[in-house]
């Protein structure tokens, strides 16, 4: 009787989030229509690019305002301590960066990709670039970790399943992206199951969000290679391309790359690792 209920909240939180995913296309459709038209400045139209998947949150938020449902795990950011999530949040931009960099510099050694220049960008545009970036990494989070991962475990589904089911279907979605395979597809994977376990453990989406955000912003905007197939415009670093390899993808970026999927699985272990020697701390202090 209870794997028959786990099955129904697994299936009805997979709907709902699919749901979500085609009304906030359809709304971002004209945008993008009417982004791809313009002929402005290519680099502020890249950045404006990224608003389209802000449409995520303006379907959750509108749901929750008009139907008072979820309204706990949707606005699961506004919980806790400003300074606690603060705390992860600076944790999740340190860890993104790292991670992101760390890829990039071993494809760098092992001849697949060449930096060769360097140019600052105008401050308005670093600024817009960014706020961008947050809202479409955060929004992303607040679909496939805020609502579809915690309305499952909030539902009785334990939180391993919960995490994997959500990063299967974080993936799958990125699968209309070029070059996306099997290396890209347990990459895609293995991040979400690093952002659910952290949303777990930690009870917060602010280390997702930011992790989120400094690994697409360092990928794209600081070395100039293509975030989820998506080809950057303007960059800090101008990086070329030698060669294909299991640490670079040429077709879809570092997140078809082998580094990327041990590194994700490396940060994985080390959230379970923290999360559960806290919850062992916390045990002991209430013994």
């Amino acid at each position: 009787m209870k794997k028959e209920i786990k099955t129904k909240v697994i299936c009805a939180a997979v709907v709902m989030a699919s749901g979500f995913v085609f009304l906030s296309d359809k709304l971002r459709a004209p945008y993008e229509t009417w982004l791809f038209s313009q002929s402005g400045d290519q680099a502020v139209l890249h950045c404006l690019e990224y608003l389209g998947i802000g449409f995520y949150a303006v379907t959750l938020f509108l749901y929750a305002w008009l139907t008072e449902a979820e309204r706990n795990y949707i606005f699961s950011f506004l919980h806790g301590r400003i300074t606690r999530n603060m705390k992860y949040a600076l944790c999740g931009a340190a860890a993104g960066f790292i991670m992101a960099a760390a890829s990039a510099g071993i494809a760098v050694l092992h001849g697949d990709l060449f930096i060769h220049s360097f140019s600052f960008l105008p401050l308005p545009l670093l600024f817009l670039s960014l706020i961008t970036v947050f809202l479409q990494a955060s929004s992303e989070e607040l679909l496939f970790r805020s609502f579809l991962f915690s309305k499952m475990c909030g539902e009785g589904v334990p939180y391993l399943p919960a995490a994997l089911i959500s990063s299967l279907f974080f993936s799958l979605l990125h699968a209309a992206a070029p070059g996306y395979g099997f290396l890209p597809f347990l990459c895609i994977t293995m991040i979400g199951m690093q952002f659910a376990l952290s949303y777990h453990f930690f009870k917060t989406p602010w280390f997702a969000f930011l992790c989120h955000t400094m690994w697409n912003y360092t990928m794209d905007f600081i070395l100039g290679l293509p975030d989820s197939g998506q080809p950057a415009v303007i960059s800090f670093f101008q990086t070329s391309v030698h060669k294909n390899s299991v640490f670079y993808s040429a077709a879809f970026g570092m997140e078809g790359t082998i580094t990327a999927v041990l590194l994700n699985f490396s940060a994985c272990l080390l959230i379970v690792y923290i999360g559960k020697r806290y919850e062992s701390d916390q045990n002991k202090k209430t013994v």
